[in-house]
């Protein structure tokens, strides 16, 4: 698959999470916005693969990557906080843990010797790969309610798991920016 360019996948799930705001800001259907939503997070899945075992990874690509995963979990949560489907404490509690994981991540990357996007490894964390699958998984969840209500819990369960997780996850990365840095004043 070298014909196909991951940063051209996930520009096409840029295009998918503008078509998302399209049809929210047009009340489109409940089927239509969840599989639009569905496809922009398969984009999601597809292009880190496709780059990783194309050895084609480069820092555009991952600054896009993180960019448009940031912008289909606001424009999902945004959605369902005008509908009143998602509370503003959950959708608060995830991005406060977000925020501080990028924060934590980003001195991680400083200490380990690269920038942000230029780091030898990633750093990521079976936790980093969870938080925000469960946390569209909720969303996707949520999207569903009018149709299927007895889903919502299961959509709130999926979103407090993510929670925890970012939360657990700021923990692991602070514990190894931390052994990073000794690493550093040990080799002084």
């Amino acid at each position: 698959m070298n014909f196909v360019s991951p940063n051209f996948v996930t520009l096409i799930g840029f295009l998918l999470v503008f078509l998302l705001l399209f049809f929210f800001s047009k009340d489109a259907s409940i089927p239509v916005i969840f599989w639009t939503a569905i496809l922009a997070g398969f984009t999601d899945m597809l292009d880190g693969s496709l780059a990783r075992n194309s050895k084609r990874v480069t820092k555009l690509g991952a600054a896009l990557d993180v960019t448009r995963d940031i912008f289909l979990a606001f424009v999902l949560s945004y959605f369902l906080l005008q509908k009143g489907i998602l509370t503003a404490s959950l959708f608060a509690w995830f991005f406060t843990g977000y925020f501080f994981l990028f924060i934590i991540r980003m001195f991680e990357f400083r200490a380990s010797g690269g920038g942000f996007f230029s780091a030898k490894e990633d750093f990521k964390f079976v936790l980093d790969r969870m938080r925000l699958f469960l946390y569209i998984l909720g969303i996707l969840a949520l999207i569903l309610l009018p149709v299927y209500p007895s889903i919502g819990t299961l959509g709130e369960a999926a979103i407090i798991i993510s929670i925890i997780l970012s939360w657990a996850s700021v923990l692991f990365h602070s514990a190894h920016l931390k052994i990073l840095k000794q690493e550093k004043l040990s080799s002084i």
